[in-house]
């Protein structure tokens, strides 16, 4: 790793470790809207970080690949992550003890102790009456967000992560760039993931969960900002992607918190098939190079372009 990205890994991990600490043992802010706003600005430390490396290295606003006519993957990146939600589904249901519920019977389960009796079997009337109306809903603000607040937040890891990082690390090829990334992507994640974010019924095993769910998500990712050559395009991806994660367990019931839904065990399933597929198809590109050539007869690797 050159020094600058250690620079920008360094400085990244001790300001979000310190951010995190103050609001945890200072402030004592652990849950409620005060978590939801630091978990916000969290976000934006690696951003902040590459940008003052920018500034530093006297970066023009334009290399920061954020300015750039959308292309084809934009959508690719605003639909994949959505489509791998559903795809989770049936993969859930393998697992033993796990099924599929229209009438959403685990996820009501949580809010018995938060609302009215009466309120929660309105719910469920309502639900019985048009199961499909909360997957659509689910649906339609995931893609609303992913494009806007979640596109926001975002924004600020994919400056770091597919911005300033990528661009250090991609000269050691495409997977070695995913796996690197991968590793300290999902080790930044530690403060949030110990205080129980994604994993909140196994904190301490949560942050190898999060590291290995990173590394499986950084290959796609990377896909995205070569073939888009954008960081909003990653950006969108990664809005997308925390938008919708609720929709791999609404229809769920039964099996265990470890294996059900897309950011456990069911999730990392999918990732890896599809990892397979890039895999594959790199390797059926670089044995096929007339199928790599642009218009000018130039060959090119595939998934870095």
């Amino acid at each position: 790793m050159k020094n600058n990205a250690l620079s920008f890994v360094s400085w990244t991990f001790a300001l979000s470790y310190l951010y995190a600490a103050l609001f945890y043992y200072v402030f004592g802010i652990r849950s409620g809207s005060g978590y939801l706003a630091m978990a916000m600005g969290y976000m934006w430390i690696p951003g902040l970080v590459a940008i003052a490396h920018y500034w530093r290295e006297k970066r023009s606003f334009r290399t920061w690949k954020l300015l750039v006519k959308p292309n084809r993957w934009f959508l690719f990146a605003w639909l994949v992550f959505l489509l791998l939600q559903f795809v989770s589904i049936p993969v859930t249901m393998l697992w033993p003890g796990t099924s599929f519920s229209f009438y959403m019977t685990d996820f009501f389960s949580q809010y018995e102790s938060l609302i009215s009796p009466e309120e929660l079997d309105a719910m469920r009337q309502q639900v019985a009456s048009n199961p499909w109306f909360p997957l659509l809903m689910m649906v339609v603000q995931s893609l609303a967000a992913a494009v806007t607040i979640n596109l926001l937040a975002a924004l600020g890891e994919e400056l770091g992560w597919r911005g300033y990082l990528h661009e250090k690390l991609i000269s050691r090829g495409f997977w070695q760039c995913s796996f690197i990334t991968g590793v300290i992507w999902g080790l930044w994640h530690a403060p949030l993931i110990l205080q129980g974010h994604n994993y909140p019924s196994f904190p301490v095993l949560g942050v190898l969960l999060m590291t290995v769910w990173c590394i499986l998500l950084s290959p796609l990712f990377t896909l995205i900002r070569e073939k888009s050559g954008s960081v909003i395009a990653a950006s969108i991806a990664h809005g997308s992607l925390n938008a919708s994660i609720g929709i791999s367990l609404v229809y769920i019931t039964g099996g265990h918190v470890l294996w059900n839904g897309f950011h456990h065990l069911s999730g990392f399933t999918v990732l890896a098939l599809v990892n397979l597929v890039i895999w594959k198809s790199r390797i059926y590109r670089l044995s096929n190079p007339e199928e790599s050539k642009n218009h000018n007869g130039i060959a090119h690797d595939p998934l870095l372009q």
